[in-house]
């Protein structure tokens, strides 16, 4: 984590495919798996770098119509701490609640 920095050619291959699958029909969804609440508490203090990221997703999301389910922070998911494997890692029964709201 602490060496992590924005890839600028990595985002901009990503809004290139995501324009390319739209323009070809694809209906594409963003999905924004928690980490757990300490690490997502780390990442608030030493890292915010990460909750820019989840920004991004939202914006780039809503300026090109696309949904988004979930989010980093376990606490909007409706996920507890004993529902993960680790830090980055929500067991079924979280994502069971990520995806709960789906019809």
């Amino acid at each position: 984590m602490r060496d992590f920095a924005y890839d600028t050619q990595s985002i901009q291959k990503l809004e290139i495919f995501v324009q390319y699958l739209q323009r070809n029909g694809v209906n594409v969804t963003f999905v924004l798996s928690p980490y757990h609440p300490d690490l997502y508490q780390v990442m608030e203090s030493e890292k915010p770098i990460f909750l820019e990221i989840e920004a991004w997703f939202r914006s780039f999301a809503n300026d090109n119509n696309i949904e988004v389910i979930g989010s980093y922070d376990a606490d909007l998911v409706g996920c507890e701490r004993d529902e993960f494997h680790d830090g980055m890692h929500p067991t079924s029964s979280c994502m069971q609640k990520l995806f709960s709201n789906l019809e």
